[in-house]
């Protein structure tokens, strides 16, 4: 029966019907008022959807939910019901609009605050405030804008009123509304905080932004810098801001840094290191605030080897962006520094020159040329360490900028950066290097590590062609500590074909020191003439030689001399040299191998059984674990003892593991008993 009446009179077009509707509204039940509700949404007229408005805080949250969708059709009954001040019209336009977060509506809630009961004006604040809020600016480049531009206008409209009515509503909530726009215009704000300095306006919005606790506050700081009437509450909240780990939405604003205004504040306020972010806070900085940190650090008023410290500590930062700003700053610092120490008058006399004079031991940094010098280094190093950066842009803008302003650890740098990840870093470090690359590989490279001696010297051998020759005159000099660099960087680069010839004759060298490191550089050329030198040398009288010879051999992979390694694995009285005559036979796979290093495990001079115990961990000589075990137990020696227990440990682990070794498992637990 219900269901018909309702048929009837969905299909009948007089307006009297919508009106009836809506008077049915407030004595319906909560069944009924579902149905009507939604039959006056689908009839549509104003007479109905005014009674809809007035009464939604009766309708079921369903019913509620959509009135709020059909907001974009209401604005005329939404307008009326807000007049409406002696019934709940007004209240429930507030909740309409909060719901909806509709912009265009932004004036109605406005209008609340002047003309509503105090009760609602809260209400209409905070309505204010989260439509502000979803409309202001985003800093975070992840992150679109909730609002176009033109549904921003609306609010800032409607905020433009409520700032102007302050006087007569005192709503904070409307100034931190205010204050979430920035920097979008809000009019009416500027002209109650700059033209009238009794407004209560200001009273409020110094304690908002002093006390720093809501992130619209924070921001604002930064951007009402320039605002007389503000500004030691603008410094008082960026203080309070940075104390309490909040500074992060002031420094998203840091593009206002470069107005005038803003800018001389931040340059003379006292006290600068309190302005700047705590480490806690440094941590967990998002990305889109980090990239502020520079432009903060370059704008406070810290003295220069301050800021540049400061600036050199955010190569670590995670974001790219960031780090290129800081590098930016750095670069810019450098150069104001240089022009600083250039343009410092020189000293006038004498007694201007002692005025100026540093103390003993002193760098000069009493005077402006000195301090700006001093700086200038300072920030040259710090934007060295950009060069290292995992992105090749900034790498690259860092190594080009130092290498135009002739660093001073350009050589050391260059050097570093032959073993760069990236390859046009790499390229760039060998194009500089070059016409002095030789002498600076030839001084560092004692205390060079082994890859980056190889990346260093294979980048000079391709850009250098006077690379051999000069390593050549390096050879000919009689000095022995000379010969022996040569002789080392020939044998670390394998570059013995190169210089055959005179490694030859220095193998056949009176100083035993000389001659022993050009048969060891002797191994890369496999020559038939440098292998019948290389078997010369077995003969050698001095130990080294003969060691080295038996190293370089095996490089050349040579077999001609087996007989002489079985006579030296047996026979050879120096240790070393009968080492590796041993191991070069155990390459070869010869059955002598283990006979020699059996004889030698058991040879009366401890030197030599030491010796065959690095050569049985080494080759991981599992078929000897026994005859160790049992050194580790009986040898006279203590060290050999020792060295023997720690042998017989390494090579039983992996048996273990794998339960293979002598005779299975049981073979390797008896030779573990036996080792103790």
């Amino acid at each position: 029966m219900i269901d018909q009446v309702f048929e009837q009179i969905e299909a009948m077009g007089d307006v009297t019907v919508d009106r009836a509707l809506a008077a049915a509204l407030p004595t319906a039940d909560r069944a009924a008022l579902g149905r009507i509700a939604r039959l006056v949404l689908k009839r549509g007229e104003p007479v109905g959807t005014i009674g809809l408005v007035l009464h939604f805080h009766r309708l079921p949250e369903a019913t509620q939910r959509e009135v709020v969708a059909h907001v974009p059709e209401l604005y005329r009954p939404l307008r009326e019901a807000s007049s409406r001040t002696r019934s709940e019209g007004p209240a429930n336009v507030i909740e309409i609009v909060h719901r909806s977060a509709n912009p265009h509506l932004a004036y109605l809630v406005a209008d609340q605050l002047r003309h509503a009961a105090p009760s609602l004006r809260a209400a209409a604040a905070a309505c204010l405030r989260e439509l502000a809020e979803r409309a202001a600016t985003s800093d975070d480049p992840e992150v679109y804008p909730k609002f176009d531009a033109a549904a921003a206008g609306y609010i800032a409209s409607a905020l433009d009123d409520a700032v102007r009515a302050f006087a007569r509503h005192e709503q904070e909530r409307v100034l931190l509304a205010a204050m979430a726009m920035l920097p979008r215009p809000v009019p009416g704000l500027a002209s109650v905080l700059e033209q009238d300095r009794r407004h209560p306006a200001i009273a409020a919005a110094v304690r908002l932004i002093e006390r720093a606790e809501h992130w619209p506050a924070c921001r604002a700081a930064v951007a009402l810098l320039g605002v007389e009437t503000l500004r030691k509450a603008c410094v008082a909240g960026l203080r309070a801001a940075a104390a309490s780990g909040r500074a992060g939405s002031a420094l998203a604003h840091y593009h206002l840094l470069g107005l005038p205004a803003i800018g001389r504040v931040l340059a003379r306020v006292d006290r600068p290191q309190t302005l700047l972010p705590n480490s806690d806070e440094l941590e967990h900085l998002p990305a889109h605030e980090a990239r502020g940190l520079p432009a903060w650090l370059a704008a406070v008023g810290l003295e220069p080897a301050t800021r540049v410290e400061q600036l050199a500590g955010l190569v670590a930062l995670p974001d790219a962006a960031a780090r290129l700003f800081a590098l930016r700053r750095l670069m810019q610092l450098a150069d104001d520094a240089a022009v600083s120490a250039a343009a410092a008058p020189p000293a006038a006399g004498l007694a201007m020159a002692m005025v100026n004079a540093p103390a003993a031991g002193g760098d000069g940094g009493g005077t402006v040329a000195g301090r700006g010098e001093t700086v200038r280094q300072a920030a040259h190093d710090a934007v060295a360490c950009f060069c290292d950066d995992a992105e090749l842009a900034t790498a690259r803008l860092a190594v080009r900028y130092l290498i135009a302003r002739r660093y001073a650890g350009l050589s050391r740098l260059l050097a570093r950066l032959l073993n760069s990840p990236h390859a046009p870093l790499r390229r760039i470090a060998a194009d500089q290097l070059g016409p002095v690359g030789f002498s600076r590989l030839w001084d560092l490279w004692p205390r060079l590590e082994e890859s980056r001696r190889l990346a260093a010297a294979q980048a000079l051998i391709k850009i250098d062609p006077n690379f051999h020759r000069q390593l050549a005159d390096r050879l000919r000099v009689d000095d022995r500590k000379t010969r022996l660099r040569a002789l080392s960087i020939i044998h670390g680069l394998n570059q013995g074909p190169f210089f055959e010839a005179a490694l030859t004759e220095l193998a056949a060298s009176a100083d035993e020191v000389v001659a022993s490191a050009a048969v060891r550089a002797l191994g890369s050329a496999e020559s038939p003439e440098a292998v019948e030198s290389l078997e010369a040398a077995l003969e050698h009288p001095d130990a080294r030689v003969r060691a080295n010879a038996v190293e370089a051999l095996s490089q050349v992979r040579s077999t001609r001399h087996v007989q002489t390694l079985v006579q030296m694995a047996t026979a050879d009285k120096a240790a070393r040299p009968r080492a590796n005559a041993i191991d070069a036979l155990l390459q070869m796979r010869t059955s002598d191998a283990i006979r020699g290093l059996s004889r030698m495990l058991a040879d009366p001079r401890p030197g030599h059984r030491a010796s065959a115990l690095w050569l049985v961990q080494q080759a991981q000589m599992l078929t000897l674990a026994r005859h160790v075990a049992e050194m580790s137990l009986g040898d006279p020696d203590t060290e050999i003892r020792q060295r023997a227990r720690a042998v017989i440990r390494e090579l039983l682990e992996p048996a273990e593991q794998s339960e293979t070794g002598l005779t299975g498992a049981a073979g390797v637990a008896g030779v573990a008993g036996m080792a103790g």
